[in-house]
């Protein structure tokens, strides 16, 4: 990871959370599930644990009461505004493990090792860009 690459990714997230109306992870300035927060705090530990497959499968399911989704939208649309993502992924409704495994199919192994370097700083980068709003709690928001 290089921490130029997360600085100038913390911009881009704060100004997609304060911009964002499809998920709702920030009103009114404020985060208004604790849950994102954790979620996002998460990820990075869970893609070193389990790797970087399993983890983007597990927070692109929107299976059960978890919005795991939601975040991985965020970090999605994070690389996509910080020019990360290829734009021809704008327009399509899919996740990062579909956008991985098709980024990963015509990279050698050094350019993907690069490839889950970038969705690891967009990851952190939304994690630090979340820490800048206060969690509050849903009608707390409004």
């Amino acid at each position: 990871m290089n921490q130029k690459n997360i600085d100038a990714l913390i911009p881009v997230a704060v100004n997609y959370l304060s911009k964002d109306k499809k998920n709702k992870v920030v009103e009114n300035g404020k985060v208004v599930e604790k849950e994102y927060s954790s979620y996002l705090d998460s990820f990075g530990p869970t893609i070193l644990q389990t790797g970087m497959m399993k983890a983007l499968t597990v927070y692109g399911r929107k299976e059960g009461d978890a919005k795991r989704y939601v975040i991985d939208n965020l970090v999605k649309q994070v690389l996509l505004s910080g020019k990360v993502l290829d734009e021809k992924y704008k327009d399509k409704d899919n996740y990062l493990i579909d956008i991985y495994f098709e980024e990963i199919e015509r990279k050698n192994f050094l350019e993907r090792l690069e490839f889950e370097d970038r969705i690891l700083e967009g990851i952190v980068a939304c994690k630090l860009a979340l820490q800048l709003f206060k969690i509050v709690k849903k009608e707390e928001a409004r």
